[in-house]
């Protein structure tokens, strides 16, 4: 039984807000060059995690979200808000990372709704053209 189990390390709770108090987590901004390093020296190691989790900026995504400079046929937007030019940062990031832990040969997954426009970003349709690399669609409306 042990042998199907995944052990981790401390939670790790990205996000892109000024830093900000959590208990029991260590806090990455992966914007930050240091940080992503961090996480990319994890997966390149063979006694790291063996699956890697990724969440996406999706409210900066969202197709309704109102001000956005966002559409289907620019999904970065024009890059002239900072709050969407820091999502893209950390899109383009997750992408590398995800992209680092398929060479690795380490499991990983992104999540965001369906209808988000961050998969139309350059980033995970580089991921989404990786021949063994799925989509899947889980719907959370049972819990």
């Amino acid at each position: 039984m042990a042998g199907n189990l995944i052990e981790t390390r401390t939670p790790v709770d990205v996000f892109q807000s000024p830093k900000r108090e959590i208990r029991d987590t260590h806090v990455l901004d992966l914007t930050l060059p240091a940080h992503e390093a961090e996480i990319a020296h994890d997966i390149r190691n063979p006694l790291g995690p063996s699956v890697i989790h990724f969440g996406t900026p999706t409210g900066s995504f969202a197709t309704e979200r109102a001000g956005s400079t966002r559409c289907s046929w620019s999904p970065g937007g024009r890059g002239v808000s900072p709050d969407e030019a820091k999502a893209n940062r950390l899109v383009e990031v997750t992408g590398r990372l995800a992209q680092l832990a398929d060479e690795h040969n380490k499991t990983f997954t992104v999540s965001a709704p369906a209808r988000n426009l961050v998969w139309l970003m350059p980033a995970f349709l580089r991921l989404a053209a990786i021949p063994h690399v799925n989509a899947a669609v889980v719907d959370l409306t049972a819990w």
